[in-house]
């Protein structure tokens, strides 16, 4: 397990999913992965619950917001007090995003994307980020095209980056770290 301290005393878990066993089903596995990684963070047998519209939330711990993420390879858990909003997304590496690039980039976006040093990376980072402002927006109004991607900066070093966005007036930045297997993206605000 993987546990990063963040800003505003928030924390993130990421956790390798294991391989599944004949018969058994990812999301049991999903599930599974992040009940042990709110046991690691809570105590044994945190209970994990989602309001209608989908967003998780702890029943014993109502003093603290959380954000899920899955991929095929991996399972990461946002943790932070109440007070803020969160967003999480994780995506393995690959090049099945060059196919949905249009679902998620208008004209312009894609011009940036295309500047990158590392286009592939680029447009990993921007869909996970748009995943990630869904996900802690998580109004009917949401939409990934609706966030407009204003700046990308990539620190290579440091396998680090952040994104600028803009939702009409509103401007959100959103953190990323990434590795040759996935990328992940976060989002903190405080309410």
């Amino acid at each position: 397990m993987k546990r990063i301290a963040l800003q505003e005393d928030a924390v993130l878990l990421i956790e390798d999913l294991p391989t599944r066993v004949k018969g058994q089903k990812r999301q049991e596995v999903e599930r599974a992965t992040i009940a042990q990684l709110l046991e690691k963070h809570f105590a044994q047998g945190t209970e994990l619950a989602h309001y209608p519209n989908g967003k998780p939330y702890l029943p014993k711990h109502e003093d603290w917001a959380i954000s899920i993420s899955h991929s095929d390879a991996y399972a990461g858990l946002l943790l932070a007090p109440k007070k803020l909003c969160l967003g999480l997304d994780i995506e393995d590496r690959g090049e099945q995003v060059l196919r949905v690039r249009e679902r998620f980039l208008d004209s312009e976006e894609d011009e940036l994307v295309v500047c990158s040093a590392d286009e592939l990376l680029a447009l990993h980072l921007v869909w996970s980020a748009k995943e990630c402002l869904y996900k802690a927006e998580n109004t009917s109004e949401s939409y990934l095209k609706a966030y407009k991607l204003e700046a990308l900066s990539i620190e290579e070093e440091e396998e680090r980056a952040v994104l600028l966005f803009r939702k009409q007036e509103r401007l959100f930045q959103v953190q990323a770290f990434y590795t040759q297997a996935y990328v992940l993206t976060y989002y903190i605000e405080c309410l």
